[in-house]
C-alpha cells in the first residue's frame, strides 16, 4: 500500500484510522516524563505519566490517572519544563490486558517541531 492508498483510507474513515497499522505520522519510541492536567468539574488535578511512543500528532502514554475516551487533557512535557499541549484521550487500555495503564492521546494541534 502506498501513501496515496493510506490517505484515502484515512479520508474514508472520517479522519479516524480504520486500521491500527495506518498512522497520520511516524511514531518513535520515547520514554519521556509528563504531567497530565485534568479537569473534574471545577477541580483541577495533575498526574505523573510517561510516553511509550510519540509522534507530531499524538502519543501512547503510561499513566495511573482516571482517563476516559473523549476526555480533554493538558500534557506538560518534561515535568513542567515544557509548554502545555492540549489533547484528547482516544483510547484506554483494558484492565487486565497488555495495554492496562496505557492510553492513546491525540494532540489537538500538531507539534510544531518534528519529534
Amino acid at each position: 500500500m502506498d501513501n496515496t492508498d493510506s490517505y484515502f483510507l484515512r479520508k474514508l474513515a472520517g479522519g479516524y484510522l480504520a486500521c491500527p497499522t495506518l498512522r497520520w505520522s511516524e511514531r518513535i519510541h520515547a520514554n519521556m516524563p509528563l504531567i497530565l492536567r485534568l479537569q473534574f468539574g471545577n477541580t483541577e488535578a495533575t498526574f505523573r505519566a510517561s510516553t511509550i511512543d510519540l509522534s507530531e500528532r499524538g502519543a501512547r502514554i503510561r499513566a495511573d490517572a482516571p482517563l476516559a475516551p473523549g476526555q480533554r487533557i493538558e500534557v506538560i512535557p518534561n515535568e513542567s519544563a515544557g509548554v502545555p499541549v492540549c489533547g484528547r484521550v482516544v483510547w484506554i487500555g483494558a484492565v487486565g490486558s497488555a495495554q492496562a495503564g496505557q492510553a492513546g492521546i491525540e494532540f489537538l494541534e500538531s507539534l510544531s517541531a518534528p519529534v
